[in-house]
């Protein structure tokens, strides 16, 4: 449903992707105020959630996928934008990589918590043939590094800042 939001919205690749991610991103946060007023989950912000579980649980406050969804629906925004009025809004290698970068960050900073308290397991149930979730239904979170997620994000959002100002100056303002 989502990418036929991207792909009946957008006129270009670029715009294509730009419309799922805005679809995305806004269903994301929607998701989140819809579980609270249906069952009044979460109770706050910083309660904890399972974001993904492969390979291994993603977990975070609440806040931080809200956060991620709001840095994609500017990248978003921006792509429409320029691509609307005419500029290449190609990505450049720098700012890949910054995005890449910064993602990679932000996925350490889901999983660290998981790692740090069952990878001494998780190893040995993998060398045994067992499963990567047998010690799942134990695991509590317990830390979320803030210093991670944040340096993550600050990649993310340097990479954006670059896209802008050149999109900026193809756009001759």
């Amino acid at each position: 449903m989502l990418l036929a939001v991207g792909i009946l919205a957008g006129t270009n690749r670029a715009e294509k992707f730009a419309w799922f991610t805005l679809a995305f991103a806004v269903w994301d946060i929607f998701y989140y105020i819809f579980l609270y007023i249906f069952i009044g989950w979460p109770q706050s912000f910083l309660t904890w959630d399972i974001l993904f579980l492969i390979p291994v649980p993603w977990v975070g406050p609440v806040i931080t996928p809200v956060i991620i969804a709001m840095t994609m629906i500017l990248y978003g925004l921006s792509v429409v934008f320029y691509s609307g009025r005419g500029v290449d809004v190609t990505i450049k290698m720098r700012e890949a990589l910054l995005l890449l970068c910064g993602s990679l960050v932000v996925i350490i900073a889901f999983t660290k918590d998981y790692m740090q308290q069952n990878g001494d397991i998780l190893y040995t149930n993998i060398r045994k043939g067992g499963s990567l979730f047998t010690d799942l239904a134990n695991y509590v979170p317990k830390n979320f590094d803030w210093l991670i997620f944040s340096a993550g994000e600050v990649l993310i959002l340097l990479a954006w800042v670059l896209y802008i100002r050149r999109m900026r100056l193809a756009a001759g303002k």
